[in-house]
């Protein structure tokens, strides 16, 4: 039988700091781990992303269990988010426990401390069923929870022909892809991996002010606090990641970045020029053929609901978004996302939202917390009414 861990809290960034030597010892044996849980995620997001976080980190005693929560300030209310809030596909524990253990013993120090927050919010959180189990144990905390998202993915085996022989109209697509790009002139396609340097971030860069993304608020590099982060990101030789570049007369026309594990591949940004109409579909072909070369395990196309993955998979796994709050203020706050929840669901509202929000498949965290510091108060006018 496991003992209960003892728990100490890192609260500052020094603290953090002396953290990633245990932490990346944790990412070559962890359960259950992603690129969004690495430390140098965590790090590059803190620095650029969570300007108005402090950390919460618990971390068990011996340092096999690494918590890595932050706390933000909503209109009075202390909130603590799990690190990369609205970057990361996939959020969760830095363990080698199995999940439901892990997951038990966080919540319940959480419960202990509960005097320190008012309101837990998970996003993007594959193991909804035990995390909700583990917050059923106690009493005095309201949970709501949604499904948020699906994350299609490709499990990687046999050979690419193979592949090609199950999904007729993939192998009827990649060869018109080709075809295609291969009419723009001599084509090339290679993968970088970090440290990129500021000039191949300026060519993705231009990529994306060609792309349908720029003026419809998706695009990622566009300046600001995201672009800060993915390029301080993509500069970092320790980020396993690779940069797939698709040119054609020596142009780029096309790009993706992609996070790698141990046996998983992480199809994060993708971007084409929007007068190259194949070439983001041809490169996506060309990296998905590389991995069953390679033996990958799996191609993860994350989260999005965009047509062109059920091309590629018929397979997904889902994503929750969990909230629990032990106090007035946080089921105060609790009320404002129940309304946005609701919003949502309206395709007027959404639309709205898409217009003049300039809401792209990348939310920026400023701008979820705007909405929910509005949201609270239709919640709260709701309640009262």
């Amino acid at each position: 039988m496991s003992t209960e861990p003892n728990w100490k809290l890192v609260s500052d960034c020094h603290g953090f700091a002396q953290l990633e030597g245990p932490w990346r010892e944790l990412e070559t044996k962890w359960q259950g781990g992603t690129p969004f849980q690495s430390y140098a995620w965590c790090r590059h997001w803190l620095s650029h992303r969570g300007k108005r976080y402090a950390p919460y980190i618990l971390v068990s005693n011996d340092q096999t269990l690494i918590a890595p929560f932050a706390m933000t300030i909503i209109g009075g209310t202390r909130v603590l988010r799990l690190i990369g809030m609205g970057d990361s596909d996939y959020l969760g524990l830095v363990t080698t426990m199995p999940s439901a253990e892990a997951w038990a013993a966080v919540i319940k120090e959480l419960h202990g401390r509960k005097a320190e927050w008012h309101l837990l919010h998970l996003h993007s959180i594959k193991q909804k069923d035990v995390v909700l189990s583990a917050l059923g144990r106690y009493k005095g905390i309201s949970v709501i929870e949604r499904d948020y998202e699906k994350c299609p993915y490709l499990v990687i085996c046999g050979t690419w022909e193979g592949y090609l022989g199950q999904r007729k109209k993939v192998k009827y697509e990649s060869r018109r892809w080709a075809k295609r790009v291969n009419e723009l002139g001599p084509v090339k396609v290679d993968s970088i991996s970090p440290p990129l340097s500021p000039d191949m971030l300026g060519e993705m860069t231009d990529v994306e002010r060609d792309s349908w993304k720029w003026n419809h608020g998706a695009a990622a590099l566009k300046p600001g606090e995201q672009a800060e982060f993915i390029c301080a990101m993509l500069q970092d030789p320790q980020m396993s990641a690779r940069v797939w570049c698709l040119r054609a007369d020596a142009k780029l026309i096309a790009f993706a970045v992609v996070f790698e594990d141990k046996d998983s591949w992480y199809y994060y940004l993708p971007s084409f020029r929007s007068s190259y109409h194949n070439a983001g579909a041809y490169l996506l072909s060309c990296i998905v053929e590389e991995a069953f070369r390679l033996g990958c395990r799996s191609v993860d196309l994350l989260q999005g609901d965009h047509g062109y993955k059920s091309l590629w998979t018929d397979q997904a796994v889902g994503v929750a978004e969990i909230l629990a709050c032990n106090s007035l203020w946080g089921r105060l706050l609790l009320l404002g996302y129940i309304a946005r929840w609701r919003a949502s669901q309206s395709v007027t509202v959404r639309r709205f939202r898409d217009t003049f929000g300039k809401v792209g498949d990348r939310r920026p965290v400023p701008q979820v917390e705007k909405m929910v510091v509005s949201s609270v108060l239709v919640g709260l006018a709701g309640f009262l009414r």
